[in-house]
């Protein structure tokens, strides 16, 4: 790639330090597991114990090497569908423990397979355009800003080519060769004399090479992590959850120059249920979530009045059978009573009357029946008698 020694021997520290930090990440990961489930770490050990002592079975007995390693197979396929069995109840999978690398592909080594990861690489470019003296030249040399005009139109060579055709001429080739970098051009050389624009030339070849090659690397860091959001899958811990992740970009400019240079980059992102957010939209998504969750809740509290509305007009129903088979037991036994009052004192027969007439055969009761039970004849009666005293 033609990266310089020290900027990949520095790389190489970065990602020591990287895949440290990453362990360690993963380490607690699978203790916060081990804490739920005791049962699991138990596995890993007596997995990792069982390829131990098979191993030394086979230093022992070589020739039973076939039936070691197969019996070895049926014990580490035994534990491992009990391992699944007990990941599936804690609804996570083997791959739970690689989401600590910034890399699963490598697992933050920087390499697959004996040779570099893409993230690797992309690191490298980004580090090599950080040391690299562009950042010292002026903004104004690139190819943009290259102005043809300097040159004399009228004045010829002894080839009949005047100094701004053959300046023209210079600044395509010279453009090409940045365009097609590593491909088709291995070298370019530049000769002329002071001040005629090679230094502002190879600074522009310098900026545009390095800069498509940040761009190539911006753009693959950015699918790289909506990779990663994707296979996080975070609706699958919680299913309430949202089926989208909102992946931010703080940069403007660099939301926009990935949108710009790669016209399929959003719908991407989108297939794989992650949705581009920049400084600017990003506010406007926030404000349009917080009203659709106010809507959400206000729809749940509507449905909420209408559960309840409808459970007190159906008890409201329900009270009103009662109450109306109240009144009409009320109305049945007001004429029970009736009829039990007529019984007591109305008419000849009465309890009351037989009652009466037996206190007039020399009873003498200290107590009287009331008056209100008393027919009106013995009312009367007794009123007469009491005047003639």
């Amino acid at each position: 790639m033609g990266i310089k020694s020290d900027i990949y021997r520095s790389a190489l520290r970065d990602y020591d330090a990287i895949k440290s930090a990453s362990e360690a990440v993963r380490r607690e990961m699978k203790n916060k597991v081990y804490s739920a489930n005791p049962r699991l770490e138990e596995i890993d050990r007596e997995m990792n114990g069982a390829g131990v002592a098979a191993a030394k079975k086979i230093i022992k007995n070589p020739k039973d090497k076939d039936k070691i390693k197969f019996e070895l197979n049926e014990k580490l396929y035994e534990l491992q569908t009990e391992k699944d069995m007990i990941y599936s109840e804690l609804g996570i999978t083997e791959e739970y423990f690689d989401s600590a690398y910034k890399c699963p592909k490598c697992k933050d080594t920087g390499m697959v397979d004996g040779e570099e990861c893409q993230c690797f690489r992309q690191y490298l470019i980004q580090k090599a355009y950080g040391r690299s003296l562009l950042n010292e030249l002026s903004a104004d040399e690139s190819f943009d800003t290259f102005n043809l005009d300097y040159y004399s139109k009228t004045e010829k060579d002894r080839h009949g080519i005047s100094p701004y055709e053959n300046m023209r001429l210079i600044y395509s080739i010279c453009f090409r060769f940045a365009e097609k970098f590593g491909s088709e051009y291995k070298n370019l050389l530049i000769m002329g004399k002071t001040g005629l624009g090679k230094t502002f030339l190879c600074n522009s070849i310098s900026r545009r090479v390095l800069d498509r090659r940040w761009l190539k690397a911006h753009l693959q860091s950015v699918r790289n992590h909506i990779d990663e959001l994707s296979r996080k899958d975070y609706s699958h811990y919680d299913i309430k959850a949202p089926d989208f992740v909102m992946m931010f970009i703080p940069t403007e400019g660099a939301y926009l120059l990935a949108i710009q240079s790669d016209a399929n980059l959003w719908e991407y992102a989108y297939n794989k249920k992650v949705v581009l957010m920049s400084p600017t939209n990003l506010i406007s998504a926030l404000r349009l979530s917080l009203d659709l969750w106010k809507r959400e809740n206000q729809v749940k509290n509507v449905q909420a009045i209408i559960k309840r509305g409808t459970a007190l007009y159906e008890k409201i129903v329900g009270f009103t059978d009662t109450f109306l088979t109240l009144g009409d037991r009320m109305a049945t036994l007001q004429k029970d009573y009736d009829k039990a009052l007529n019984q007591l004192s109305e008419g000849n027969g009465s309890v009351v009357r037989q009652a009466e007439m037996l206190k007039d055969m020399s009873l003498t009761p200290k107590k009287r029946i009331s008056a209100r039970l008393l027919p009106k004849e013995e009312i009367q009666e007794d009123a007469e008698q009491e005047d003639n005293k």
